[in-house]
């Protein structure tokens, strides 16, 4: 599992003037309608996104002219508006899939990313099988959150040759003698060997 990178799509509140709903539209508005191949199927649609922000221009009134009924239309207009943008919002991450530069694209402005490191939790072999070749051998394992293992095979006098590096789950082993052989596969964050219980397994492959 790799680390995940995550962040937020930044709207508004119903106390924000009228201005910053204005300049926010317009940013989507370009963003979504300036990458129609990115964002193809816009929910809400932008018709019926600038028909929303329309309204809320349309109930915006001068200070002096202002009074109490049109404050509460004002307000239900901006309510309703920002329904349209959470929905938007809602659709632009969907289509983003964790994609910060396909996010930005759409014009909205983004809560700064946090990375949630990778959970360490052990090394698991999945699969041992002889390989392909000769002096081969298949190995599938469960990584346990690290980013890369290290293979070591041990040799007759009880010492240790690093025999292979690996990122991913799935990997062949070679240069291994025929029958079966002890290896030993260290689970590393970055280019520090892991910790926890299980960042250090041991096993047995046999190779034709």
């Amino acid at each position: 599992m790799a680390d995940k990178t995550t962040f937020t799509i930044l709207t508004l509140k119903e106390k924000s003037s009228v201005g910053e709903f204005e300049d926010l539209y317009n940013n989507v508005a370009a963003g979504i309608g300036g990458n129609p191949l990115v964002f193809v199927t816009p929910s809400p649609t932008l018709l019926v996104f600038k028909a929303g922000f329309d309204a809320l221009k349309a109930a915006d009134v001068a200070d002096n002219l202002a009074n109490d009924a049109s404050r509460i239309v004002l307000k239900e207009k901006k309510v309703e508006f920002l329904e349209l943008l959470r929905q938007m919002a809602a659709y632009v991450l969907g289509v983003a899939n964790g994609s910060r530069y396909i996010a930005e694209l759409s014009g909205f402005k983004l809560s700064k990313a946090t990375t949630t490191p990778k959970v360490q939790t052990g090394i698991v072999v999945i699969e041992r099988r002889p390989g392909p070749g000769d002096g081969e051998a298949s190995v599938r394992i469960n990584k346990g959150g690290f980013d890369m293992v290290i293979v070591e095979l041990k040799l007759e006098d009880n010492s240790w040759k690093m025999i292979g590096a690996f990122t991913l789950s799935k990997f062949i082993l070679k240069g291994l003698p025929s029958g079966s052989s002890n290896i030993r596969i260290t689970g590393y964050k970055g280019d520090v060997p892991g910790t926890v219980d299980g960042s250090v397994v041991e096993t047995v492959v046999k190779a034709v």
